[in-house]
């Protein structure tokens, strides 16, 4: 079962087993849309409570959710889940090249930042996006979940069929 949750109500795919849905499952990743607020602690309730037997699940994420990811994930955990996080950020928000002055909008929820961007602020950003990093590998290796950081640049097909190949979560 493939489930995306965006802004609108959540939407699935139904079984897609073996090598032939692979382009579906694209086509499905493909036409969803990337703004408005999610509420993943809301959406993984809801999808752990219609998927109680146990399965693998991929999560694809920046987890930058306002309310915290530990709620969300638990709700994964607790159906016994094999969880996967896919943790996608873009080459600017892993290396922002900004300078100046800036009005910064939350395309989930658009909130405005008006911010001066300097050198200092910058490294303070990479520190603390990196201590955000740490803590959630650390969160998900002590619950045996796997963490991939997975840069939008990575090429999907190189993600898909090799490194989660490698790793066991596809065949």
């Amino acid at each position: 079962i493939l489930g995306a949750f965006t802004s609108g109500a959540p939407r699935e795919m139904g079984s897609l087993r073996g090598k032939r849905n692979i382009l579906r499952v694209i086509d499905f990743l493909a036409r969803l849309g990337s703004e408005g607020p999610t509420g993943s602690a809301d959406a993984f309730r809801s999808f752990a409570v219609s998927h109680r037997t146990k399965g693998i699940v991929v999560v694809l994420s920046d987890f930058m959710d306002k309310g915290g990811h530990e709620e969300a994930l638990k709700y994964l955990l607790a159906g016994s889940h094999d969880v996967f996080l896919i943790h996608i950020l873009s080459p600017e928000e892993l290396d922002p090249k900004l300078a100046g002055d800036l009005t910064l909008v939350d395309v989930e929820d658009a909130d405005v930042a008006e911010v001066t961007v300097s050198a200092p602020l910058i490294r303070k950003y990479k520190e603390t996006l990196a201590a955000f990093v740490t803590e959630l590998k650390e969160y998900c290796n002590r619950r045996a979940m796997t963490y991939i950081l997975a840069p939008t640049t990575l090429p999907f097909d190189t993600l898909i069929l090799d490194y989660l190949r490698r790793r066991g979560v596809v065949k």
